[in-house]
Formats: C-alpha cells, structure tokens, sequence
C-alpha cells in the first residue's frame, strides 16, 4: 500500500531532517532496529506528535508526545492520523 502523503527514508541527511521537523503533522516511529533518539528529540522539541506500534515503541515514558497503539489497531492510529490533520 503506498499513499502520496507518506514517504520512509531508509537513509537521511540532517537537511532533509530539518524540513521534516517544519513541515510535518506527525511521525511515525517504526524503527525496529533501534530508536533515533536525536531524531526523535527534534520532532518532540517541535511540538510533533509521536506515534508507534508496541512491538516496536520506545519505552514508557522516555517522550512526552508520544502515542502507542496496539500492534493489530491500525484503524486507530489511522482514527488518531485523521484527528491530527483536522
């Protein structure tokens, strides 16, 4: 499934990062492999919503805007993605 107002960036530089920060409703943290901890920082610092799975979430508590849903409620997160861009 693709959607022209998603895009995944397997490797980015900091001035992609930069405009992201400014211009995007949300992020998405579905990094398995380990958290972007600065990354992550950045969107918070901004006022970003924070959103994940729980298999794949950071752990509790470590950012404050920061959403995590159940690994088979995608039609929530989806709900929660719609509230955000209304």
């Amino acid at each position: 499934m693709a959607a022209e107002n998603v895009c995944l960036y397997p490797c980015i530089t900091q001035p992609q990062i930069d405009e992201l920060v400014r211009t995007c409703d949300a992020y998405l943290d579905v990094n398995c492999d380990g958290k972007e901890d600065q990354i992550l920082r950045q969107f918070e610092e901004a006022g970003t919503p924070l959103a994940s799975f729980q298999s794949v979430a950071a752990e509790p508590g470590r950012y404050q805007r920061y959403q995590v849903f159940a690994d088979n409620d995608v039609a929530d997160m989806a709900r929660w993605l719609q509230e955000l861009t209304k």
